[in-house]
């Protein structure tokens, strides 16, 4: 996963390994950033925002993190 890199919510899901339903839970209570494309409303996620969530919500201490 490149930071540049734009993601679908398959994608995501599978970087996760998490069901496509769980990312859009995830989207819907705020804990993953996304934009929605076009008149049917197709959902994109930056991969720099599933890092971000992932690393605010990580389980490691603060004083382990690099």
């Amino acid at each position: 996963m490149e930071t540049g890199e734009i993601m679908t919510v398959t994608d995501v899901s599978r970087v996760l390994q998490v069901s496509s339903r769980q990312v859009y839970r995830l989207m819907a209570e705020g804990h993953l950033k996304y934009s929605r494309l076009g008149p049917g409303g197709d959902r994109r996620i930056r991969a720099v925002d599933v890092q971000e969530m992932l690393s605010e919500n990580s389980i490691i201490p603060e004083t382990e993190r690099e």
